[in-house]
């Protein structure tokens, strides 16, 4: 947890949290390219974190009582795990084509993602839903790794 609020801090340093969504200057004059969406999705994401921390301890907790029974551990975990790791592979892609300024291709990734699919089939510019699609792939690259530390907690009693 310390390591995710050092390099949060270390990422938002310089971010107002009143300055809009996009850029905007700094004392310097530079132009400052944090937006809020995306420190929003950082504190979110470690609150989460915490979240998962506190279930995850709590399981392994319960595990040593003298009354526990291991969970019986289905074939399903695994195709969860394999179409996770698909479709972040699918997100990372699509946030490829979104800084590449690729509008078929944004469209051709971004299937699960209503709100994003739907501007960008309305024809608004890739450059307007960069950001979008970007916070999309890091949720998803997320959840991908929180599953991944839940299935390695239920493999392993």
């Amino acid at each position: 947890m310390a390591v995710i609020v050092w390099w949060l801090l270390k990422q938002t340093i310089n971010v107002q949290p009143w300055a809009a969504q996009g850029s905007s200057k700094d004392v310097y004059g530079d132009v400052m390219s944090r937006p809020t969406a995306k420190l929003g999705l950082w504190v979110f994401l470690a609150v989460v974190t915490s979240l998962f921390a506190l279930f995850i301890s709590a399981y392994a907790m319960r595990m040593k009582l003298g009354d526990w029974s291991p969970m019986p551990k289905p074939g399903l975990l695994w195709l969860n795990t394999g179409v996770l790791i698909v479709t972040s592979f699918a997100m990372e892609w699509t946030r490829a084509a979104a800084n590449r300024g690729q509008t078929g291709d944004v469209r051709s990734g971004l299937v699960a993602w209503g709100r994003t699919t739907a501007k960008v089939w309305r024809g608004i510019e890739v450059g307007k839903v960069r950001l979008s699609v970007e916070l999309c792939a890091m949720y998803w690259h997320y959840l991908l790794l929180v599953w991944l530390v839940v299935f390695a907690v239920l493999l392993s009693t």
